[in-house]
């Protein structure tokens, strides 16, 4: 059985129920998404400049039904994330590891 998260959109707005299922499988959207980012880093040298370079399609927030953000850092790491709900707020994912010159593994 699913939890349910209920929002509201805007002031008045009809209240919308979000299962937990939702955020869940945004996540592992999330997480798939990382590692085709990483892989395409080890395959290429470099970061994709955005999600399309990756080559597949990341297909949409299943939260929101919007685009993931995506950005690369001036440090040479990135963010992706969904944007999420007002419940929820942004959903990211915050790795253990990140990515070294060269595209090695490195703890933080």
């Amino acid at each position: 059985m699913s939890k349910r998260i209920a929002y509201r959109n805007k002031p008045g707005a009809t209240q919308i129920l979000v299962s937990e299922n939702a955020i869940q499988r945004t996540r592992l959207r999330l997480l798939d998404i990382y590692v085709q980012v990483i892989a395409f880093r080890w395959r290429k040298g470099k970061l994709p400049e955005t999600l399309k370079e990756i080559g597949k399609s990341v297909g949409r927030d299943p939260l929101t039904g919007a685009q993931f953000q995506y950005s690369v850092l001036a440090d040479g790491s990135f963010d992706v994330l969904s944007l999420g709900t007002p419940t929820s707020g942004p959903i990211k994912l915050a790795p253990k590891l990140s990515v070294g010159n060269g595209g090695t593994l490195v703890s933080p």
